[in-house]
């Protein structure tokens, strides 16, 4: 995200962070739910991650979550006189 991020607008950053966000957190089966449900409902604090390690990460998984949002779900805004402004989220 850094390296994507390094020469793009604070705009481009904006909607890629969005991306990333949205695609993260709506995952039926995410590390993100994964490590609240270890936490709050099983209260181990000992999410079983997957995958598990770096290695078994598949760059074309990754490269899934910077690709744009469908339809509307695009970061919609503009920078205008220093003051985000924005529309469907």
């Amino acid at each position: 995200m850094l390296r994507e991020g390094r020469n793009l607008s604070l705009f481009d950053c904006l909607a890629m962070e969005l991306r990333l966000g949205c695609r993260y957190i709506a995952q039926e089966e995410s590390d993100f739910t994964r490590g609240i449900y270890a936490l709050l409902i099983d209260k181990t604090r000992k999410p079983v991650w997957s995958p598990s390690t770096l290695d078994e990460v598949d760059m074309k998984d990754v490269d899934e979550y910077f690709k744009p949002l469908p339809g509307s779900r695009e970061f919609d805004g503009y920078l205008d006189s220093n003051e985000l402004m924005y529309s469907k989220l």
